[in-house]
């Protein structure tokens, strides 16, 4: 790959520029997302507080750095996409048009073609960050950088002026993060911040006081192992709109209340308002009980066992009688209105079909667009 692409690397960060990283004139804060390696759930968290941020009401958008090896869409719930960062990079796309939407959050994906790489030159990224904030729509510009010291995540210390690490409580990945610090010290950062991601509360996990004390800088949170937070990314949705009652999502919310200078309270308060917009949607109308309006859609009933990939031609489901137009959308997904069994008064149970109905919603999508 030519110099300049994004895959070419360096060992000797010779295209480090020790600026002051005021790279917007204080018109936003952009914040670099960076972990020492991958796994640690960088991306997972970096699209999370995105989501959090913007239902604590700021205008914020999330932007793929991760060019080589993009995952930001997919953790967002989106599959398809018709602008990417990549064509900002060869100039075919003005950075004013790049931003999309989902479901409120605004973000830039990048693209998933190895051919797309050939225009990008990650240098570039911090005059085309200083071009998106001097329009003064976003109160945040949130960089998910890939994992390491390439490339990348060289382009996003350099397009941003605050600096946040995410990384697991233990001693390999903590010391990862020694070398990103001294790497984002030589390009002139000193605002940083770290959060620990995954935490199990085992003792051999290292704790936020003696983080604090290695790095010099503060942990401004803790975010719990979650087994949910493994559905949520099975099923392409994130945690806060996927169960956001889980362990993990206040932790998040908590945290974004920090970044934003929210009270703890407030960000406690929209976390319970996102509680309560899930729980809603798995609501059966009274209404709908009561005129039979449930039957409609007896013939999509999905059991446990169901193979997905057998569904069309599962002799139970007649879909000449699914209405297209009574499919629920909701956190990022459109899903169809599948009768489960009912749990209390007015909800079902939906944790034998939650998987199964995303998949089959996109099955019905399909055959409805031909």
């Amino acid at each position: 790959m030519a110099e300049g692409d994004a895959g070419a690397e360096k060992n000797d960060y010779s295209d480090l520029e020790k600026h002051s990283h005021d790279v917007t004139g204080g018109k936003a804060r952009v914040i670099g997302i960076v972990s020492g390696k991958g796994g640690v759930g960088k991306t997972t968290f970096a699209a999370n507080l995105s989501i959090a941020l913007t239902a604590l009401g700021k205008k914020v958008v999330v932007i793929d750095c991760n060019v080589t090896t993009p995952h930001l869409s997919y953790y967002l719930g989106v599959k398809n996409f018709s602008t990417t960062i990549n064509n900002v990079f060869s100039g075919d796309v003005d950075v004013a048009f790049a931003p999309l939407d989902q479901n409120g959050v605004m973000f830039i994906p990048a693209s998933e073609k190895f051919t797309d790489l050939k225009n990008v030159n990650m240098q570039d990224l911090e005059k085309i960050v200083k071009k998106l904030a001097d329009l003064e729509r976003f109160d945040f510009i949130i960089l998910d950088s890939a994992a390491g010291l390439g490339r990348e995540t060289i382009g996003v210390l350099n397009a941003c002026n605050e600096v946040l690490f995410i990384t697991t409580p233990t001693a390999p990945n903590i010391m990862d993060v020694v070398r990103c610090n001294e790497v984002a010290r030589m390009v002139g950062h000193s605002k940083f911040s770290i959060v620990l991601n995954m935490v199990r509360g085992k003792k051999y996990e290292i704790t936020p006081e003696k983080a604090e004390e290695i790095f010099s800088m503060p942990v401004i949170g803790m975010v719990p192992f979650d087994e949910n937070v493994m559905d949520a990314t099975a099923e392409g949705v994130p945690i806060l709109w996927y169960k956001p009652n889980s362990p993990s999502c206040m932790p998040l919310m908590q945290i974004a209340g920090h970044i934003a200078g929210v009270e703890p309270g407030a960000a406690a308060a929209v976390e319970g308002e996102l509680v309560e917009e899930a729980e809603s949607e798995v609501e059966v109308s009274a209404d709908d009980a009561e005129t039979g309006a449930e039957q409609e859609y007896d013939e999509i009933v999905v059991p446990e066992d169901t193979d997905v990939r057998e569904i069309e031609e599962d002799a139970n489901i007649d879909y000449s009688k699914i209405d297209i137009n009574r499919m629920s959308r909701g956190r990022g997904k459109i899903r169809p209105m599948v009768n489960r069994k009912k749990k209390g008064k007015g909800r079902r149970d939906d944790s034998d079909t939650r998987a199964t109905a995303g998949k089959l919603a996109d099955r019905l999508k399909g055959l409805f667009s031909r």
